[in-house]
């Protein structure tokens, strides 16, 4: 008999249920492995995507904040005074040969000084410089230095409109023949827009500047600029055919199964230029593929629960170590942030200390226009008195006196005009170096100016029991187109220097054209003395300014110390030179060397000068003249001047006495002292102008006669209408001169208008 124990035929029915009872918890723990470690990998690689674009956007900013360092510098250079004088002397009408020449050299300099600079690794910051002006024209170009301005820009560079260089992606473009970045600045000259000023950068510098932040895992980095690649390879744009991501975003590419590594692309742009920068990176490990391949290989063992526990505990260990990682990138990202709102802190400090010194410089330049209006003023306080003393003391000189008393006042006006040399001199390195000197270009009779400085010295000469030798080449041309004024008193300084440094002997002057075409001619004017020459280190000393060649010289001989140092900055002005030749204990040679445009060779660009020489007049018959002076003593040496000579005066005390009597009365001209109570000269000669302009009347010739002697003062008497500017102290001989110049021909009295 059979005994059955259980119930067999139900467990036959299940067979499944003891594999499953032991299959079905190990699939499901190998599951839950399988979903952590798909996840983890998921985690490591969008950390990895994560800590890729951290660093390509790192890469973008910094050379977003390389660029907008480099558009700051673009930006301070076209603010520069070298910058602005150029186009402020062409403004004027200045050319090539009068004034813009030196003005070429400070931006060539100033723009060799750029171009010098490199990176660490010997890339040139700038390739290039170049100034235009606001009609497209070159000024100035670094690739071909000492041209002749006035060409159109021969690049493809289209200006931005005027007044948008503030914004810096409108500023800077790319040139792809040139494969560089062109940083543009607007030049402004009083809020006037003149021109532009272009900086090329290198393509090659960008990338060198981004070598510091190569990783060892990089395997390609490019740039581009609104979708056009950097460099000289168009196609480089994309990695084998494949196009970058948009910027901050990353894309994986695989390799192609032929030994090539995948590639993890990653893509940021800068900040404030269209400029993009992508990284591919090398991915290796499980990263480089496709989760899903491992999901299957996990699957297919399945029954192996410690393999797959193994690997699950593996991966955990590695999962915990790339979140260690994570943490420590996310630092790093964190530090990156921190270093990049220090930058920015340290930007905003620049540009405050940028607006500090632009309030300094705008103290500066208040402080040198006190310093212009004290010199005015203290040089008409000066020459007022100073007119009444020479004025006063020429006046006796011309009556009887006994020759003890003719030679004490003779003294007394001979020390007069040296102060008033001294005078002269402190004004005229006051306007030289302010920038408010202004040549002439005038025609001239060198011939004559020779023969006039020549008289001037000869009594003075023979009185020191001296030789005057005088040498004019016959090739001089008679009529030369400059500053007659200025070659004068460089002339006379050179001569007076020579005659006080000599006791016996001779001094001369020698003219000698060296070079002449139809349009032009170099003269040498050599001014030479047999007196007690100058030592070898002395000899760059005396042309600085209050410096003589030695301490008692200024005991034995006198004098500021200014007058060379006037010559030699007046000669370069002149676009010309002073050479100095001396041996010491026989004599030196001052040799001037100026380059004038001959007259009738071609036109010449005049200027308006303040004393230009009239045409000769015959003597004139007493006229009928207006003097408003509101000094007396000025107003006794005036009337007794001009009544001597026969003239009819009639003195007004203010400016508003006068504009009454030119109203009221006919006059033949109008002597006007510039500063009087109540309207000043210059107000009255505006509102006389305006009245002739309404009324169509003839107009009358004006004369300044005013202590006011500087450059500026000269201008606003020629602006306002007044014909001829005489400085105080009066000079009798130029007052007549002028007078003579300026009247018409007498006009009868007519009756009150």
């Amino acid at each position: 008999m059979t005994t059955r124990i259980g119930n067999p035929r139900g467990a036959l029915r299940r067979p499944w249920l003891a594999p499953a009872g032991v299959g079905l918890p190990a699939v499901l723990l190998v599951a839950y492995l399988l979903h952590g470690f798909y996840s983890g990998l998921q985690v490591q690689r969008a950390a990895r995507e994560r800590d890729e674009l951290a660093h390509t956007t790192a890469l973008g900013t910094s050379l977003d904040h390389f660029l907008s360092g480099l558009q700051a510098e673009v930006s301070e250079l076209a603010d520069r005074r070298e910058v602005s004088a150029w186009f402020e002397n062409a403004a004027l009408g200045l050319t090539l040969e009068y004034g813009l020449r030196i003005n070429l050299l400070d931006l060539e300099m100033e723009f060799d000084r750029r171009l010098a600079r490199r990176l660490p690794g010997g890339e040139p910051v700038f390739a290039r410089l170049v100034l235009v002006d606001a009609d497209g024209r070159v000024v100035l170009d670094s690739r071909a230095p000492r041209r002749d301005p006035g060409a159109l820009l021969d690049d493809s560079w289209t200006a931005p409109a005027p007044g948008d260089s503030t914004a810096r992606a409108a500023a800077a473009s790319y040139l792809e023949d040139a494969d560089s970045i062109v940083l543009a600045s607007e030049c402004r000259v009083l809020g006037r827009h003149e021109g532009w000023l272009l900086a090329f950068v290198p393509a090659t510098t960008l990338l060198a500047q981004l070598q510091g932040g190569w990783r060892p895992t990089d395997a390609k980095l490019w740039l581009a600029w609104e979708q056009r690649s950097l460099g000289p390879d168009p196609a480089a744009v994309r990695d084998d055919g494949h196009a970058p991501p948009p910027p901050g975003a990353t894309a994986l590419i695989t390799g192609d199964g032929r030994g090539e590594r995948p590639r993890l692309l990653s893509s940021s742009r800068a900040a404030h230029y269209p400029l993009v920068v992508t990284r591919a990176s090398v991915v290796e490990g499980p990263l480089a593929g496709d989760p899903r391949a491992f999901l299957w290989g996990l699957v297919a063992l399945a029954g192996v629960l410690m393999g797959l526990s193994g690997l699950a505990w593996r991966g955990q260990l590695r999962s915990q170590a790339l979140a260690a990682r994570l943490e420590a990138e996310a630092a790093h990202a964190l530090d990156l942030v921190a270093r990049q709102q220090e930058l920015e802190r340290e930007i905003e400090r620049r540009r405050e200390a940028e607006c500090d010194l632009v309030q300094a410089r705008d103290a500066a330049e208040a402080a040198n226009r006190a310093k212009s209006q004290f010199l005015a003023n203290m040089s008409h306080e000066i020459r007022t008195p100073l007119n009444g003393v020479m004025g006063m003391t020429e006046l006796v000189l011309e009556g009887e006196l006994q020759p003890e008393q003719r030679e004490q006042l003779e003294i007394a006006l001979e020390s007069s005009r040296s102060l008033l040399a001294v005078i002269n001199d402190v004004l005229d390195v006051s306007a030289i170096e302010a920038g408010e000197m202004r040549l002439e270009a005038i025609e001239f009779e060198p011939h004559a100016e020779l023969e006039s400085i020549r008289r001037a010295f000869v009594a003075t000469v023979a009185a020191r029991g001296l030789r005057l030798d005088w040498e004019v080449d016959e090739a001089l041309a008679p009529r030369l187109v400059g500053d007659p004024g200025r070659l004068r008193q460089v002339l006379v300084n050179l001569l007076g220097n020579a005659l006080k440094f000599t006791a016996a002997g001779a001094v001369g002057l020698r003219a000698c054209v060296v070079y002449a075409t139809d349009r032009r001619q170099r003269v040498e004017f050599t001014v030479h003395d047999t007196g007690i020459g100058i030592p070898a280190g002395k000899r760059e000393v005396i042309f600085e300014a209050f410096q003589q060649a030695d301490a008692s010289h200024t005991r034995r001989y006198g004098g500021t110390g200014l007058g060379l140092h006037i010559c030699r900055r007046l000669a370069a002005m002149m676009n010309g030179r002073i050479r100095l030749e001396s041996e010491e204990g026989s004599g030196s040679r001052f040799t001037l060397t100026l380059e004038l445009p001959v007259v009738g060779a071609a036109a010449v660009p005049m200027t308006k000068p303040g004393r230009r020489a009239l045409p000769p007049a015959p003597t004139t018959a007493p006229m009928r003249l207006l003097v408003a002076e509101d000094n007396p003593v000025n107003q006794e040496l005036i009337i007794s001047l001009l009544r001597k000579w026969g003239h009819d005066v009639t003195l007004t005390e203010d400016g508003e006495q006068a504009l009454n009597a030119l109203h009221t009365d006919c006059f033949d001209l109008a002597l006007l002292d510039l500063q009087m109570p109540v309207l000043d000269g210059i107000d009255v000669a505006h509102r006389w102008r305006e009245h002739e302009a309404a009324g169509g009347a003839p107009r009358w010739p004006l004369v300044a006669l005013t202590a006011r002697a500087m450059p500026e003062d000269q201008e606003a008497c020629r602006q306002a209408g007044i014909d001829v500017h005489v400085s105080k102290p009066l000079n009798s001989r130029e007052l007549r001169a002028t007078l003579e110049q300026l009247a018409p021909a007498r006009r009868a009295v007519t009756a009150p208008r």
